[in-house]
């Protein structure tokens, strides 16, 4: 007790005087290491280290960046108020809005069913139009009987087909190896399908038709050229090609009766509005449980923030951080996500949202091994949004600095300002020629 703030015990402090800057406490073992601690070099006066007085140039630097401080804390802090107006103002809208939607989805449920009722009819009268029309025209195309149709089968003919491979009889049943009848009737479904088509498609040469069926990517690759047997075809054919339906493939003739297409378009505005007035609800409903969580910070100043983003760069990557979004690593065309929201943390004494807590993102894309990325960003009170000081200080955990004015609260443009004045007292007390030790820290 008799030595303090000096070298005398090994376990001690060394107290630096720093006249002119602020005060130093050092660890009594940093005195004499050749390595100048302190700014007026009294931990060194008995090396042969030489270290300047710097104190003066030191007090300088501090106060100016005391001072740009301040500024910026003041500042942020009017902007944090605009931000908290704005938020306060959202929030009351959403309130007024979800409660005039709670009668807008009873009425938008109605208007649906009503409209959706309409269309309904209207559907189903022009699907019985359109059938019926089909009928008479399938019926036309599909006589053959005519000239300019070689080789095609009338309906009797088909039947006669069927019943023929059936019963394994007729003459022009060779198939492979010209066995006759006892091979036909021991043909598959498909395989008597392939030879129905092959007929239906004049081919010579029956066997080919054995050689299974083709395969496409799509019904266009298959029908690219032209039509097999006019634009219609026949269910042999279809299931020769192992279609469920044609008319899931071919393309379809959206002319519809105008009243029809006015009654779709009544349908979708009334689902829209009603999806409309029930998304009002849910989110006014999810807003004030935000709310009540403190997830928007102390006063919903981060409200206004929720859906923008912010961006910054180191030598490798770009980083983007979304306020209650997702948190992001890119690198060209390339994008790791870092992690989506999770919530706050913040020391003892600092409120979540306010200058020194900090923005959690987990469960981010895997690292090798299975280990899931994440990111803590700290907040730090500015004027100009911005991300910054990126680090990686554990495998697949990320952190980074979110310079925000909405971290600017009353809070941190006093600890700024005390800041500055105590530089400034230090500042004072070195030309006055006195000393600062209730400077000390």
């Amino acid at each position: 007790s008799d030595e303090p703030h000096t070298a005398a015990c090994a376990s001690g402090r060394f107290s630096c005087d720093n006249r002119g800057s602020l005060p130093l406490v050092l660890p009594a073992s940093r005195v004499g290491d050749g390595i100048c601690d302190c700014c007026d070099g009294s931990d060194e006066r008995a090396s042969t280290a030489g270290c300047p007085d710097t104190c003066a140039a030191e007090g300088a630097r501090l106060r100016d960046a005391a001072r740009a401080e301040a500024r910026t804390a003041r500042e942020g802090m009017l902007i944090r108020e605009r931000l908290v107006r704005e938020g306060a103002d959202a929030i009351a809208k959403r309130r007024a809005d979800a409660l005039g939607s709670a009668g807008k989805i009873a009425e938008a449920e109605a208007r649906a069913a009503e409209a959706c009722a309409a269309r309904d009819a209207l559907e189903e009268a022009n699907r019985l139009d359109e059938s019926e029309g089909a009928t008479e025209h399938r019926a036309d195309e599909y006589d053959f009987g005519g000239e300019g149709a070689p080789n095609r089968h009338s309906d009797s003919d088909e039947e006669a087909d069927d019943v023929h491979l059936q019963e394994g009889g007729g003459e022009d049943t060779e198939v492979g190896s010209g066995e006759g009848e006892a091979e036909e009737a021991e043909l598959s479904a498909e395989e008597r399908g392939r030879l129905v088509a092959a007929r239906w498609q004049g081919e010579d040469n029956v066997e080919g038709a054995s050689a299974g069926p083709p395969t496409y990517d799509t019904f266009d690759d298959a029908y690219s050229g032209e039509m097999p047997y006019g634009d219609h075809y026949h269910g042999e054919y279809r299931d020769y090609l192992g279609m469920k339906t044609f008319d899931d493939y071919l393309p379809r003739d959206d002319s519809a009766p105008p009243e029809l297409i006015e009654a779709r378009e009544n349908a979708q505005a009334a689902e829209r509005e009603l999806a409309d007035a029930r998304k009002t609800a849910e989110d006014a409903a999810a807003l004030e449980t935000k709310l009540k969580d403190g997830t928007y910070g102390p006063a919903a100043e981060y409200l206004p923030l929720d859906g923008e983003c912010f961006t910054g760069e180191d030598s490798q990557y770009t980083y983007e951080v979304c306020p209650f979004g997702e948190a992001k690593q890119k690198a060209g065309l390339s994008s790791t996500r870092l992690g989506s929201f999770a919530g706050w943390s913040a020391p003892e004494g600092v409120a979540p949202g306010e200058h020194g807590s900090a923005m959690l993102f987990e469960g981010g894309d895997m690292c090798p091994g299975g280990l899931a990325r994440s990111a803590e960003v700290a907040l730090v009170c500015g004027v100009e949004s911005g991300v910054r000081a990126f680090a990686e200080p554990e495998r697949c955990a990320y952190t980074a600095e979110w310079v925000t004015p909405a971290a600017c609260t009353e809070s941190a443009a006093n600890a700024a300002g005390a800041a500055l004045e105590r530089i400034e007292r230090a500042i004072t007390a070195a030309k006055r020629g006195g000393t600062h030790d209730e400077l000390r820290r």
